[in-house]
């Protein structure tokens, strides 16, 4: 199963996906990073975020400084 974020989202709350155990690949279309929570990917199959070329620094700014929700960033 896979997710596309799209441009128009600002934010990710808490548990949104969580518990999506099938999630394998997650990609963000948004340049600038939504905020998102901790818990925002809690226990998904996906441990990457693919993102737009250019924004990895937004992405780990919102995040952890290094992760996004707990996901390692990748530029595409």
């Amino acid at each position: 199963t896979s997710v596309t974020i799209p441009n128009s989202m600002t934010s990710i709350g808490n548990f949104a996906f969580s518990n999506c155990t099938s999630l394998a690949t997650i990609t963000s279309l948004a340049q600038s990073a939504p905020s998102v929570e901790t818990t925002s990917f809690n226990n998904v199959a996906a441990t990457t975020i693919t993102v737009p070329v250019g924004s990895t620094q937004s992405y780990k700014d919102e995040g952890d400084g290094t992760t996004y929700g707990g996901l390692e960033i990748i530029e595409a």
